[in-house]
C-alpha cells in the first residue's frame, strides 16, 4: 500500500511540484519519500535522512519554526489531517516556501506510529503573487495621487473602482459609490439631489444622453454643478467594454477664463475709449493751430487770446490722460516709489478744492468741509495722496447735478485717517461697487459722462494699497455715493 502510495505521489509530483513522505512518529525518522520532497528539500536522496535529522532551525526558516512545532504538536495529540505553510532552509542557504500536508497512516491502540503526506514546493507562485500584490499596490497608488478623481465602470455599467478624490468631488452622491453599484444610480442620484442643473428640465433625456456620452470612444466635457463648481470629465472606453474617467474641478480655471474674457473685453472697450480720448484733445490742438496759421494775418487779438485758450484746453486734457497712462505703467511694473513724510489730511482737502474751485463755479456746486478734524497728520506721499483726492473729487464733479452740493469729512480711527467724498449723484449701481476700481473698466453711468478714461479710479486704488491702505464706495442712504479712503497713520 505504501509503494502504491508512493507511485501515486511520485508521479503527481512531476507535475505539480508535491512530494511525499512516510514518517515514523515513534523514532521521530523519516521513514520514506520521493525524490521530488529530497529536491525540494535541496539534498539527494542520500542525504534526505541526515538532513532532516538536524535540528528544527535549521530546516525550517526561524521565523517559522514556533508556528510550526506547534502545529506538529497539536497533530500528534489529536492525530487528526493538517496543513501548513511555512519556508524551509535549503544547506546552500536559498529559502523555498512550502505546503505540508499530513494524515495518520498506522496507530498501536490508539497511539499514532506512523503518519504520511506531501510537501509542495509554492515558492514561484509565492514569488508570483508577491510581484503582483507590490504591482495592485503600485497601480493603486497611482490611482490616489492622480491630479483628479478616477471612475472605473465596467462593461455592465457598474463601478469596478474609484479613488478618494472622485468621492470627494460628489458630496451629495457619495451614497451611491460603491463598487458594484450601478453608475447610472449614481448619475441618477445626482438628478435627485439637483446637484446637476442641467438636467433639470428633461431628467430622463439628460440621463440617457449623458450615459451615452460616457460610452463614446473618447470624450471630454464639463458638468456644472449646483454648487457653482465646474468638473472637468475626460472619458475614454477600453478595449474590453470597461469605461475610464477622470474627473478634475476647473472651477478656478473656470472663473479665470471668464475673468479674463471680461478683462479683455473691458481693455477693448479701454482702447477704443481712449483711442478716442486722445484723438479729441489732439483734434482741438490740431483745429486750432490750422486755423490759427491760416488766419494769422487777419485775426484780432481776441481771437488769437481764445485760440490760444483753447490749444491749452485741449494740451492739458491730453497732458492729463498721458500722465495717467504713465501712472498705470509705472504701478504695473511696480516702479512708482512714495516720498513719505509727515502731512496734514485736512490742509490737503482743502489745497484739493481750491484746485478744483473753477470746476465747482462752472456746475455751480457747493463744496462743503463737513466734520473735518484738526491735525489730522499721518505720514504718506503728499502729492500722491493730493492726486487720489484731487481724482475722486473731480469724480463728484462729473456725477452731481449743477447746484448741487459735495461733501468731504475727515476723521482719525486709532492707527488710520479715513477720508470721505459725498456726492448727490445718481449713486453707483451695487454691482459695479467694486468693479470701478478695476483697471479698464468704466460704468454704465461713466460712459454717459464725458471726459472720463476709467483708469483714474484704479490708479488711486493702486496708489493707496501702495501706503497699505484701502479705498471703496458705497451709497448714500439720502441718494449719490461716496467714495472712502483709509490711510495708516504712522510710517508705511
Amino acid at each position: 500500500e505504501s509503494k502504491r502510495i508512493e507511485a501515486e505521489l511520485e508521479s503527481a509530483q512531476r507535475i505539480g511540484q508535491i512530494g511525499s513522505w512516510s514518517w515514523d512518529v515513534e523514532n521521530d525518522r523519516l521513514i520514506s519519500c520521493s525524490r521530488e520532497y529530497a529536491r525540494i528539500h535541496g539534498v539527494g536522496m542520500d542525504e534526505i535522512h541526515a538532513h532532516l535529522a538536524q535540528q528544527m532551525e535549521i530546516v525550517v526558516h526561524p521565523d517559522d519554526v514556533a508556528r510550526v512545532r506547534s502545529e506538529f504538536e497539536r497533530f500528534d495529540r489529536e492525530g487528526s489531517h493538517y496543513e501548513i505553510e511555512y519556508r524551509i532552509l535549503r544547506p546552500d542557504g536559498e529559502i523555498r516556501h512550502v505546503v505540508e500536508r499530513g494524515e495518520p497512516r498506522l496507530f498501536r491502540g490508539s497511539r499514532l506510529i506512523e503518519q504520511r503526506g506531501t510537501l509542495q514546493d509554492i515558492t514561484e507562485r509565492r514569488l508570483e503573487e508577491s510581484e503582483r500584490r507590490k504591482s495592485d499596490e503600485l497601480l493603486e497608488a497611482a490611482i490616489e495621487n492622480v491630479p483628479g478623481g478616477f471612475l472605473l465602470i465596467n462593461s455592465e455599467g457598474d463601478i469596478e473602482r474609484f479613488n478618494r478624490r472622485f468621492f470627494d468631488l460628489y458630496p451629495r452622491q457619495q451614497g451611491f459609490i460603491l463598487v458594484g453599484s450601478p453608475f447610472g444610480d449614481f448619475l441618477h442620484g445626482g438628478i435627485e439631489s439637483g446637484v446637476y442643473p442641467e438636467a433639470s428640465e428633461d431628467p430622463r433625456g439628460w440621463l440617457t444622453s449623458c450615459l451615452e456620452r460616457y460610452g463614446s470612444e473618447y470624450v471630454k466635457f464639463v458638468d456644472h454643478l449646483d454648487d457653482g463648481r465646474s468638473i472637468q470629465i475626460a472619458s475614454r472606453r477600453l478595449p474590453d467594454g470597461s469605461v475610464a474617467s477622470m474627473h478634475i474641478d476647473v472651477s478656478e480655471l473656470e472663473h479665470a477664463r471668464e475673468e479674463a474674457e471680461r478683462a479683455n473685453a473691458s481693455k477693448s472697450e479701454f482702447l477704443a475709449s481712449m483711442s478716442h480720448e486722445l484723438r479729441t484733445p489732439m483734434h482741438g490742438i490740431l483745429s486750432f493751430t490750422d486755423l490759427g496759421l491760416k488766419r494769422l494775418d487777419s485775426l484780432s487779438r481776441d481771437k488769437l487770446h481764445s485760440y490760444l485758450e483753447h490749444i491749452q484746453g485741449s494740451a492739458n486734457r491730453l497732458l492729463y490722460l498721458l500722465n495717467d497712462l504713465l501712472d498705470l505703467s509705472r504701478l504695473e511694473a511696480g516702479r512708482m516709489t512714495l516720498e513719505l513724510r509727515p502731512t496734514d489730511l485736512g490742509e490737503l482737502l482743502q489745497v484739493c478744492v481750491s484746485e478744483l474751485e473753477s470746476r465747482l463755479r462752472d456746475r455751480q456746486l457747493a463744496c462743503r468741509l463737513d466734520e473735518v478734524e484738526s491735525g489730522m497728520a499721518c505720514v504718506c506721499d503728499r502729492n500722491r495722496i493730493l492726486q487720489v483726492l484731487t481724482n475722486i473729487l473731480a469724480n463728484a464733479i462729473r456725477f452731481s447735478p449743477d447746484n448741487g452740493q459735495i461733501l468731504l469729512r475727515g476723521h482719525c480711527t486709532g492707527a488710520y485717517c479715513r477720508l470721505q467724498i459725498s456726492d448727490q449723484g445718481s449713486g453707483i449701481p451695487p454691482d459695479e461697487l467694486e468693479k470701478i476700481f478695476e483697471r479698464f473698466y468704466q460704468s454704465a453711468e461713466s460712459r454717459q459722462q464725458p471726459g472720463g478714461s476709467g483708469l483714474g479710479l484704479a490708479i488711486c486704488r493702486e496708489i493707496v494699497e501702495l501706503h497699505h491702505g484701502r479705498i471703496w464706495a458705497e451709497n448714500n442712504a439720502a441718494g449719490g455715493a461716496s467714495v472712502l479712503v483709509e490711510i495708516p497713520c504712522g510710517t508705511s
